[in-house]
């Protein structure tokens, strides 16, 4: 293909994906209660989102993300998120995607094939919610590699039945989700997370364009879930620069200032955010991806920052 054909290819597909993105995004939000939607974009760089939960959903979903670049073209820089339910809205699907940001050098927009996958797993979800996640996963990645856009990109899935108190997570990559409950003294307390999958330092698993990995390696756990309980999907902009102590800082501070139940998803997911961002900047943070560098990286790390949030408002019955 000559580099004219190869131009125009790429115009056309990064307005496809560009088109998609719009529905993508338009297709999540309207899936939850206008009239209960609150949108706050700019505060230091951060767009966060707060949605109550749907009539029947016992749970409060909110996200927060703050792209590294203030020329990204997509809401959350290279990362890349979905919040949704099936189309009975009976189960919900909540996800982040990590764009492998070395395809940049291949003069590629990581944030293209981050949002494809998000995209691909909303449809596939719409098509078949009663499947497990992994089958989920697959034929999202099918249907990206069918496109044949070029880049890679790491994911972590929730899917919650709220009939049920089990949520079932996937997990391909150094994204992370992270389960928070209430310990005997009404703290918050890490009781479960995913682990990071890399083939060697700072060179996560990923699906990508040069289909080495596949979602049959993603790992998949079950989250049992009580009222109140916190689920965090977060990309690494997120877990490179907070420490789980400082997450549950965090998540305990804003609990004991809460006056307004409805906020309180949104005030977390926020906080996570703006606190990573804070750190991302400082030059001489000491930080969890500093410490697994062994001392190859020095400072907070710079990157797009996302996380999504669900609080558990009640346990189903």
């Amino acid at each position: 293909m000559n580099v004219s054909k190869l131009r125009n290819t790429r115009l056309y597909k990064t307005t496809q994906l560009l088109a998609l993105y719009q529905n993508h995004y338009s297709t999540f939000m309207s899936s939850f209660e206008k009239s209960q939607h609150n949108a706050i974009a700019g505060r230091d760089g951060v767009s966060s989102e707060k949605m109550t939960r749907i009539e029947h959903f016992n749970c409060d979903m909110a996200y927060a993300t703050r792209p590294k670049s203030a020329r990204a073209r997509f809401l959350c820089g290279e990362d890349a998120l979905f919040i949704g339910p099936n189309k009975d809205n009976s189960t919900l699907l909540f996800s982040v995607f990590d764009g492998v940001g070395g395809y940049s050098q291949l003069g590629v927009d990581p944030a293209e094939y981050s949002n494809l996958m998000a995209d691909s797993c909303r449809i596939a979800f719409e098509e078949n919610s009663k499947t497990d996640l992994r089958d989920v996963l697959e034929r999202a990645y099918a249907r990206a590699v069918s496109w044949g856009t070029q880049g890679g990109t790491t994911a972590v899935l929730a899917k919650y039945d709220p009939s049920s108190n089990q949520m079932e997570i996937l997990n391909l990559g150094d994204s992370k989700a992270l389960h928070f409950s209430k310990d005997a003294e009404g703290k918050y307390a890490l009781l479960d997370e995913t682990s990071e999958q890399e083939h060697f330092f700072n060179c996560p698993f990923q699906l990508s364009s040069e289909q080495s990995d596949k979602p049959n390696v993603a790992d998949a756990k079950m989250f049992s879930i009580s009222t109140g309980d916190i689920i965090v999907l977060a990309t690494d902009g997120i877990t490179d620069n907070l420490s789980v102590e400082e997450m549950l800082r965090i998540i305990n501070e804003k609990r004991a200032a809460c006056t307004d139940e409805s906020t309180f998803a949104r005030d977390c997911s926020e906080a996570l955010t703006k606190r990573a961002t804070e750190i991302a900047r400082n030059p001489k943070a000491k930080t969890p991806f500093q410490i697994r560098s062994k001392g190859r990286f020095e400072g907070g790390k710079m990157d797009d920052i996302t996380n999504v949030l669900c609080y558990i408002r009640k346990e189903a019955v």
